[in-house]
């Protein structure tokens, strides 16, 4: 029987008001799962405030969506 190649969770955290508890969860969901033993890999894309790039242990990459697009003006 071939053996079919491990299937990846993604993980995103999304929600356009402030104040919900969005960088602790960030933070910590990744932290716990290193502790029970799963690989991460984190990616934060936040271009005001890369919060996960503060925790060196995650080794998070900061994606910069926005890159090459026009600003928007208001």
């Amino acid at each position: 029987m071939e053996q079919q190649p491990s299937m990846a969770t993604l993980y995103v955290t999304l929600q356009g008001k402030g104040g919900v508890g969005k960088r602790y969860l960030t933070a910590a969901f990744p932290q716990w799962l290193v502790e029970q033993g799963r690989s991460v890999a984190c990616i934060d894309t936040d271009t005001l405030n890369p919060t996960l790039l503060q925790y060196a242990p995650l080794k998070a990459t900061h994606l910069k969506l926005s890159q090459g697009h026009p600003p928007v003006t208001m």
